[in-house]
């Protein structure tokens, strides 16, 4: 991508309105790479699409089953949604009001439930079960 190249560190969707764009400001300003959730599923389909062209050994995110998302409770979907807007624990507690120790507890819970690896996976599997509940 030319705007990689030419050193752009951040993608933002004006939708997300201007609290969004000022986090993203300051994210950039910190030396961070800024993308939210949809822009994060979409360039790691692109990378695993290019993956699958080389004859790598990764599968397409068509076969991430979005139907165990439907085991989590209201408040882990709430913290799964923070996860994929690249939220560290101690920032979702702060914004939840709940210990970091409790948010601990749920990314766990999250995790084992769905069968999600890390952070990325949930992000991605998140922003794609987003996408799809839009259509």
């Amino acid at each position: 991508m030319a705007e990689i190249e030419a050193g752009v560190r951040g993608f933002f969707r004006t939708v997300l309105g201007d609290e969004m764009l000022i986090k993203c400001i300051h994210a950039v300003a910190q030396g961070e790479i800024w993308l939210d959730a949809v822009l994060i599923a979409r360039v790691f389909e692109e990378f695993i699409k290019e993956a699958i062209r080389r004859k790598d050994h990764l599968k397409p995110l068509a076969h991430l089953n979005f139907e165990k998302l439907k085991v989590l409770s209201p408040r882990e979907m709430e913290i799964l949604a923070l996860i994929s807007e690249s939220m560290t624990n101690e920032e979702i507690a702060d914004k939840l009001f709940l210990s970091t120790k409790t948010v601990k507890t749920h990314v766990r819970n999250i995790f084992e439930k769905a069968g999600i690896r890390n952070r990325v996976e949930a992000a991605v599997i998140y922003a794609r079960h987003v996408q799809m509940s839009d259509k």
